[in-house]
C-alpha cells in the first residue's frame, strides 16, 4: 500500500498553551492508524486540525503527495469525513434532514447507504436527534460518515456509548470501509484493545510530540520486556537505554528495551549478578504503551520514592 496520507511537524497553540508541537507521520492507503495518547496529548487537535476546524501554527499536511490546507479548502473537506463525540450536524434536525445535508454537501454521498446503516442500527429517520442517547447519537455520525463515502476518515474515540455488540457491528464496517474503498481511517482512542486488534499502524503522542510512530508489528517486534526478582530491581532500573520500570505481580520488576540493546542489557545483568532474567517477546500494546509513557515521564509507580 502507497503512502496517502503525510503529516510533518504540526504544531498548534490554543488560549497560549502548546496542544500540538512536531507531530510527524504517515498513513497509508487502506489502512486504519491509531493515534494513541494520555489526555492531553494533542489527539483531539489534530483531528480537528486534520477536518479544516482549526488552523495550525505550524507544519505541513500533504495527501497523495500534495500539500494541503484543511481550513481553505472545500474539495478536501468533501473527501474527508470526521467523527468527533462532542460535535455533529444540528441535534433539532431529524436522521432524513442530515440526508438531505449530505446529499448537498457531498458528491460522493450515497444515501442509499446511510438508510441502510441507520436500519441495521437501528436509529428512526423521523425524530429528532436531540432525542437519541449518547450512544444513538454516535451511531447515526457514524452512519453519516459512512455514507460520504470518504478517502480518509477522521474518528475521534468513535465507540464512545456504544455497547458492545454494537461496537463489534462498527468496527466491522470501518475496517471494511478500508479495505473495499482503500479508504483511510485515523483513529483517536484511549481503546488500546482495539487499536490492537484492528490497526495498521500507530502513533503515540505524548504533550503534543509524535514519541513514536510506526507499524503495529514493528512496535511489538521492536521492543522486549526483561523481567527480574526483586533483588535485580536496582540493578535493572541501572540499565541504559530502558524505556522505564514497573513492579509485576509477584513482587518482581520489569523493563523494555529495545531488541538491538538486548544482549547488552543481559551482560550488564549478569556483571551485576543477576542470573535469573524473563525475556517477553511481541509485547501486547498495553504493556508496550504503559512502559513508553514511563519513560517520557508519564508516569512514575507509587512506592518507587517510597
Amino acid at each position: 500500500m502507497d503512502i496517502i496520507l503525510s503529516v510533518n511537524q504540526l504544531s498548534k497553540q490554543i488560549r497560549g498553551q502548546t496542544a500540538l508541537a512536531c507531530a510527524t507521520f504517515s498513513v497509508r492507503e487502506g489502512s486504519v492508524h491509531g493515534i494513541l495518547g494520555v489526555n492531553g496529548s494533542g489527539k483531539t487537535t489534530l483531528l480537528r486540525i486534520m477536518a479544516g476546524l482549526y488552523r495550525p501554527d505550524g507544519g505541513e499536511i500533504a495527501w497523495m503527495d500534495r500539500p494541503v490546507i484543511p481550513w481553505k479548502e472545500p474539495a478536501w473537506r468533501s473527501q474527508v469525513a470526521w467523527v468527533d463525540p462532542t460535535v455533529s450536524l444540528p441535534a433539532r434536525w431529524a436522521l432524513k434532514e442530515w440526508e438531505t445535508y449530505g446529499a448537498r454537501m457531498y458528491e460522493r454521498w450515497d444515501g442509499h447507504r446511510f438508510r441502510n446503516l441507520l436500519r441495521g442500527l437501528d436509529l428512526p429517520m423521523d425524530q429528532g436527534v436531540h432525542r437519541f442517547s449518547l450512544g444513538m447519537r454516535m451511531r447515526a455520525k457514524l452512519a453519516f460518515a459512512l455514507a460520504t463515502r470518504p478517502r480518509l476518515l477522521l474518528l475521534d474515540e468513535p465507540t464512545t456509548g456504544l455497547d458492545p455488540i454494537v461496537r463489534r457491528q462498527v468496527w466491522q464496517w470501518l475496517v471494511g470501509e478500508a479495505a473495499e474503498s482503500g479508504a483511510a481511517l485515523l483513529v483517536a482512542t484511549h481503546a488500546i484493545d482495539d487499536v490492537e486488534r484492528l490497526a495498521d499502524s500507530l502513533t503515540v503522542l505524548y504533550r503534543g510530540r509524535s514519541v513514536w510512530s510506526g507499524q503495529l508489528d514493528e512496535a511489538k517486534e521492536r521492543f522486549v520486556k526483561l523481567v527480574v526478582r526483586p533483588e535485580g530491581r536496582a540493578a535493572l532500573d541501572a540499565l541504559e537505554d530502558v524505556l522505564g520500570w514497573e513492579r509485576d505481580g509477584g513482587g518482581s520488576f520489569s523493563a523494555m528495551v529495545e531488541r538491538d540493546r538486548l544482549d547488552d542489557a543481559l551482560g550488564r545483568l549478569r556483571a551485576a549478578g543477576i542470573h535469573q532474567v524473563v525475556i517477553q517477546e511481541r509485547l501486547p500494546l498495553d504493556d508496550w504503551f504503559r512502559l513508553l509513557m514511563q519513560k517520557e515521564g508519564c508516569a512514575r509507580d507509587p512506592g518507587e520514592n517510597a
